[in-house]
This record gives C-alpha cells, structure tokens and sequence, in this order.
C-alpha cells in the first residue's frame, strides 16, 4: 500500500490505477537560470540538467559540441589546462628527482 508521504499521487479510473506525476515550481535567480540555458544539451529539459549535475559535477568536455562556448573560449580554457598539467608535472619530477 502506498503510503501518503508518496512523492507522487496516484488515481484510480475504472480498475485501472494511474500514477499521476506533478512538476513543481522553483524560483532561481537570472544567472542560475543562465548557467542552466547553458549547460542544457540539445533534447534535454531543465530537470536533466539538473539531474545530470547532481549525479556528478558537470565538466568541460560535456560542452563539446553543445555551442554553449565558442571554439576561441575552449581552445583558451584548453590552453589553460595544458599549461597547467605541464607545470604539475615539472613539480611531481622536482619532487621525485
């Protein structure tokens, strides 16, 4: 039996038991909103992204190909990350030397 704390609510029509899914509502600010518009994939809804983002944190790759950052923006955060696991690993082979 379902209990009444249930997330969802259920109807009965007939024989027939209906599970009836409701959307809430949730006010964000403007720039949640746009980081959201932005991270959204094509076919996605909010609620993915949402869902996508709490079940691990969402990075830079998963831009590729999305035209959420343009190509000059990610050859410049890929620069960025170049240089700096270059400069880790002339740290690590100090360390270890």
């Amino acid at each position: 039996m379902l209990g009444l704390g249930s997330l969802y609510s259920y109807a009965y029509i007939g024989n027939s038991l209906f599970l009836l899914v409701m959307a809430k509502t949730i006010a964000i600010s403007d720039d949640v909103y746009q980081l959201l518009s932005r991270a959204k994939l094509p076919g996605e809804s909010f609620s993915d992204v949402i869902r996508r983002g709490m079940k691990r944190p969402l990075k830079l790759s998963d831009t590729v190909g999305s035209k959420t950052i343009s190509k000059e923006d990610w050859e410049r955060a890929r620069a960025v990350i170049r240089n700096a696991e270059a400069e880790t690993r002339k740290k690590l082979r100090k360390t270890l030397s």
